[in-house]
């Protein structure tokens, strides 16, 4: 006797009727009363008494289904538990990152001292597929807060315009589009929705941006912004290390220029503790590097 008859039987217990249970079932009512034949015949007695074609659950067979229940109650008990330790032993995240890539290593770095027994492989999007192992998370940017399943925006970020500090506007808080348009831009690497939002934004106000550079590292960026080679549009919070003594941060209040960082997971059932547990920390970080950020910006 196996699981698999005791489920069949617990089903014909359960609704006393051959033919429904048979369909619930998926297989053949023959097949289905010769399991239940066998069952009785090696306890040697019958669980069912035959009224016509009905058939009645009796003493001795409600005996035997709450011993069945217990052992199929037991058998996925222990498959869940042999799951949870399977989830715990599993200390390796794949994580996708695009977006944030100049800050992910003090969040991993921050995350590892409360969790060093978890390691971590980050790729970026179009290498992942490359590799035998699917993301568990991914970061990714888009224009407006994503609603799909599986995912959670985890900040909105204004893109403000760097400009050297001892140009004309840096003595302004905010400029209007037009004010600056003609001046080149240090371009964010271009394909990037950061750099599509440029564009659109641009020929929205009638103009066409003037790009004299691709590239993506901050530093870079800022001293060429610092050298007077052109402005630069930044990230506002998840970009550190632009702004400093050389460079004035500037809004832009006749345009929006905002995005929104997001983490997703693969949709499916399974996702690993180690996963879990950086997904909720990745939740927290954000939501206090948003309030650090209000509280600054109240405080100016």
């Amino acid at each position: 006797m196996d699981i698999y008859q005791l489920e069949q039987f617990k089903v014909v217990a359960e609704l006393e009727h051959m033919t429904k249970a048979a369909e619930i079932l998926s297989v053949s009512q023959p097949a289905l009363s010769r399991t239940i034949r066998n069952i009785e015949k090696e306890y040697n007695t019958s669980f069912f008494d035959h009224i016509g074609k009905r058939i009645l659950l009796n003493e001795k067979g409600k005996t035997f289904l709450k011993y069945v229940n217990q052992v199929l109650n037991s058998m996925h008990m222990a498959e869940h538990e042999i799951r949870e330790q399977i989830m715990r032993e599993d200390t390796g995240i794949n994580l996708v990152v695009q977006v944030c890539a100049m800050m992910i290593s003090d969040i991993i770095q921050e995350f590892t001292r409360k969790h060093p027994e978890v390691h971590f492989q980050i790729v970026q999007y179009d290498s992942w597929i490359l590799k035998s192992s699917p993301p568990d998370l991914i970061l990714s940017p888009s224009i407006q807060p994503v609603t799909a399943d599986k995912s959670y925006t985890l900040l909105k970020e204004d893109i403000l315009l760097a400009v050297p500090a001892d140009h004309p506007l840096a003595r302004e808080d905010s400029v209007c589009l037009r004010q600056f348009a003609q001046t080149p831009l240090v371009a964010i690497q271009s394909g990037s929705l950061l750099a599509a939002n440029i564009q659109f934004q641009y020929k929205a106000a009638g103009f066409e941006p003037h790009f004299i550079m691709d590239h993506y590292t901050s530093t870079t960026i800022a001293d060429m912004v610092s050298l007077g080679m052109g402005f630069a549009f930044v990230p506002a919070l998840t970009w550190p290390g632009v702004a400093n003594e050389k460079i004035k941060l500037l809004r832009v209040s006749d345009a929006t220029f905002q995005r929104y960082i997001n983490l997703s997971w693969p949709d499916s059932n399974y996702i690993s503790k180690a996963s879990r547990s950086f997904r909720s920390f990745l939740m927290d970080y954000f939501t206090k590097l948003a309030l650090q950020a209000n509280e600054e910006k109240e405080k100016g």
